[in-house]
């Protein structure tokens, strides 16, 4: 890199990036972060907010090389998403609207509801007159300085006394999914009455083979509702929303390739392979070569010549 330049890099504040920079001269590169936050081990670094990070890479020279030039790198963090939806609530004709509470999924680290700040605000039409029946419990508002907000309704249900009220238990770990993999969903009321499901979100990455069955097809966020409508006997169930992560399934590299015998001007094909059997990617760190599109020219002789084989995954694998 020419000195002074200044590099954009677009990310969100939940990822973990291996720093990658090399020099002509194949000595390594020393990292600093100069401004935001982020956590730096080595050429690992964590960003943990939203905003701007400038990290310096610098390579200080050696008995045969002058200091080069420092470059620095300005990564922009994107914010990350929270999910918030109003907790359901259920009560009689006639009564005030009870306080509201809300339900967040997403924080990050060591963050809670004390890291937002501006707590969303529920709003509904429905007011100590309104009749029977069912109102969207909705949110604006929020403002936090490392997430965005995604918001999902809940539901405010006005209903007769004259009716017995019920409740859904849905307690049914749904964690540890993967793609291709089936789960029923097991929630019950107390009433006895059976219990529906809506997809409210990920449409895209999961589908339905029965009403109660879920098959997730690749990686990703679904949110479900669980819901009771009620009978001539029982007023409808506060409804249970869930959120269900699909992670990729994990994928090794394997890279047996000898070099013991490797002699200036071999040009060699680079031979690392996945477990998934995605393509690998590689990276020249440091050392006299080239390389273009897997095929390693050796183009002096050094102590080393540092390689990076890495694979970023797919909407069925993790990053190897």
């Amino acid at each position: 890199y020419n000195g002074g330049d200044k590099l954009f890099l677009p990310v969100e504040n939940i990822d973990v990036l291996t720093l990658t920079a090399a020099s002509n001269s194949g000595l390594p590169i020393h990292y600093t972060v100069i401004q935001g936050q982020a956590d730096l081990h080595g050429n690992l670094l964590t960003l943990k907010g939203a905003g701007q990070v400038i990290l310096e890479a610098r390579q200080l020279g050696s008995s045969l090389y002058e200091s080069a030039d420092s470059v620095e790198l300005t990564i922009r963090v994107r914010k990350a998403r929270l999910r918030a939806w109003p907790l359901d609530i259920v009560r009689e004709t006639g009564q005030q609207n009870p306080q509201f509470s809300i339900s967040y999924d997403g924080f990050l680290f060591e963050d809670n509801v004390s890291s937002i700040n501006q707590i969303p605000v529920v709003s509904t039409e429905a007011d100590s007159s309104s009749p029977v029946g069912i109102y969207p419990l909705s949110l604006t508002g929020g403002r936090a300085d490392n997430y965005s907000f995604i918001y999902y309704d809940g539901f405010l249900s006005v209903v007769d006394s004259g009716k017995k009220n019920q409740w859904i238990y849905f307690n049914q770990n749904l964690a540890g999914f993967k793609p291709e993999d089936h789960v029923r969903l097991n929630a019950l009321t107390n009433s006895g009455l059976s219990v529906s499901y809506e997809i409210i979100d990920g449409l895209h990455i999961v589908s339905r083979p029965e009403p109660d069955v879920l098959k997730f097809n690749s990686t990703g966020t679904v949110v479900l509702r669980a819901f009771q409508d009620g009978d001539e006997s029982y007023n409808p169930a506060p409804s249970i929303l869930r959120v269900v992560q699909v992670t990729g399934f994990e994928q090794r590299i394997n890279w047996p390739q000898d070099f013991s015998e490797v002699v200036y001007g071999d040009t060699l094909e680079l031979t690392a392979v996945t477990s998934s059997g995605l393509p690998v990617t590689f990276d020249l760190l440091q050392g006299h070569a080239d390389l273009v599109n897997g095929q390693l020219t050796i183009l002096g002789i050094d102590k080393e010549i540092v390689l990076l084989a890495r694979q970023s995954g797919d909407s069925q694998f993790l990053l190897a």
